[in-house]
């Protein structure tokens, strides 16, 4: 954590030591690595160290001044996450990279990638008797995928495309413990382990691969293809939680996975061996992000 983060952090807590306003402040980081390898190749992920803020705030001078003290401009913060839960609503906005080097299995340096990743999350507030909620999700991103090119041969060549971007939106559930544990009655001290998860579970989406020169080349970059899927989150982690009347407070570290899985939504391609003659396919993709993950939580 940054000392411009620290310094956000420390008047948070002191603002909420001296308000009865129903505040909710989260700062922390996670890891994110692109977990992937296809034919002869490795996709070896940069560990993106990735600043989190999470913050619900009535009055939205208070949610622009720290959240403008978290967020560096000198790019040296790759990524964050913003949160702002509202009387009805949350809305989470998740920023980052997907980025690293391609690399052969003989170890040879074959390119790199650096693409960006963003989810909006619109939820609804009023959790069930289970501690979930309902909400919507936007998801748009790139990965690196190699394409397989059917020139009429057994074999076809492998077009690598550094930058095939997904955009999609989704249905589902999302379930926070600790962020249930903060909005409950209870008034307790505890370290306890916990278990967040969500999934998009209706998920439609675009894939569209790039104008990069080996598609080029071949006369077959930008092409788009439709498909369905879902897109789910794990978490597990140990917390510690205190609460009394003046200050409800946890603190977390954790280790999450990310998994997008799609399939395409056409039959045919979905179920085809091979693409068209001199043409390239997408039948299915799925994408996997991983890494630590700690954050403190505030509600005043």
């Amino acid at each position: 954590m940054n000392k411009s983060s620290m310094i956000a952090a420390a008047a948070l807590i002191l603002v909420g030591a001296n308000s009865h306003a129903d505040s909710y402040i989260s700062v922390g980081a996670f890891q994110s690595e692109f977990a992937g390898s296809e034919f002869d190749r490795e996709y070896k992920s940069d560990v993106n160290n990735i600043q989190q803020l999470k913050f619900g705030y009535k009055d939205r001078k208070l949610a622009e001044f720290f959240g403008g003290a978290t967020f560096d401009e000198d790019n040296k913060v790759r990524d964050y996450l913003l949160s702002i839960a509202l009387d009805d609503t949350i809305i989470h906005l998740e920023r980052g990279k997907i980025s690293g080097d391609i690399v052969s299995d003989n170890g040879q340096d074959l390119g790199e990638f650096d693409n960006d990743f963003i989810r909006f999350n619109i939820l609804d507030n009023k959790l069930d008797a289970e501690g979930f909620s309902i909400g919507v999700g936007f998801q748009r991103y790139a990965v690196p995928h190699l394409f397989e090119y059917n020139d009429g041969t057994t074999q076809g060549p492998m077009l690598q495309d550094d930058e095939l971007t997904f955009t999609s939106i989704g249905l589902g559930f999302f379930y926070d413990p600790i962020y249930n544990f903060l909005r409950s009655d209870e008034m307790t001290s505890k370290t306890d382990w916990y278990f967040a998860t969500s999934g998009l579970a209706i998920s439609l989406a675009q894939a569209k691969a790039s104008d990069a020169e080996p598609l080029k080349q071949r006369g077959v970059e930008e092409q788009t293809w439709y498909l369905w899927g879902n897109s789910a989150t794990y978490e597990l982690g140990l917390f510690y939680g205190m609460k009394n009347q003046h200050l409800r407070f946890t603190a977390n570290i954790g280790y999450h996975i990310r998994a997008n899985t799609f399939f395409n939504i056409d039959p045919s391609e979905a179920f085809a061996m091979e693409a068209e003659r001199n043409d390239i396919l997408l039948d299915s993709h799925q994408t996997i992000l991983h890494g630590l993950t700690a954050a403190v939580s505030l509600v005043f």
